[in-house]
């Protein structure tokens, strides 16, 4: 899986190297940008895992978002692919939430859980965001930036730097290792379809999926 694909003069290309320090940058800068409230979280992130990888592609790089995954090409390898990586994550997370303390790391926002309405507003609007946001940029910006170089090992690259984020926020060894293995799936969907809308797909409805499960298991 993980072949050989041009390791050549890779610390010479100046966009590359470009390219990763932008990367660390963005994800510095989301981390420690005010988040005192919602609005001020996603302007952060829209800025810096959006709107900044986005001009730097098309106006420093000069190539064409698609390039990084914003396209909806191979729609039959996406939907067998989507389905496949819904059923594996929604099965494996039944299992860690049956059998681990999962549920119990798990937080939701207390207003969602007694009303239907304040539940579709989070899942469609907020949570969508971050999603839309994270998906862009590390299924589509780091991920195809490392694989120009590095081949299907970029799929590894984008997992690590998604799990330092989640240590950098603290999280706690179940999501740390949760999150891990979503980036996996997500990377290798990402690169069987050449697109981050099956892989963006994949985990809002997951995410919607088991949230409800969760809300209608406290009840």
């Amino acid at each position: 899986m993980f072949q050989n694909k041009n390791y050549n003069n890779i610390f010479s290309d100046s966009h590359f190297l470009t390219s990763i320090f932008l990367i660390a940058a963005c994800l510095i800068l989301s981390a420690v940008f005010p988040s005192g409230s919602a609005i001020q979280k996603f302007t952060g992130q829209i800025f810096f895992l959006v709107a900044v990888p986005a001009a730097y592609i098309k106006f420093i790089l000069k190539k064409n978002l698609s390039d990084f995954g914003l396209n909806i090409k191979n729609v039959k390898s996406g939907l067998f692919w989507g389905v496949l990586a819904v059923a594996v994550i929604l099965s494996s997370t039944y299992l860690a939430i049956r059998y681990t303390a999962f549920a119990d790391s798990y937080s939701l926002p207390g207003y969602i859980v007694d009303n239907f309405w304040y539940f579709l507003l989070y899942e469609l609007v907020f949570a969508n965001i971050s999603i839309l946001c994270f998906e862009f940029f590390m299924r589509g910006f780091v991920l195809f930036t490392f694989f120009s170089k590095i081949a299907r090992w970029s799929i590894l690259v984008q997992a690590l730097l998604y799990l330092i984020f989640m240590i950098f926020y603290k999280n706690n060894f179940e999501q740390i290792i949760y999150g891990s293995a979503l980036s996996i799936i997500l990377g290798f969907v990402t690169l069987k379809t050449r697109s981050i809308v099956y892989s963006y797909a994949i985990i809002l409805i997951s995410s919607l999926i088991v949230d409800a499960y969760l809300i209608y298991s406290i009840k």
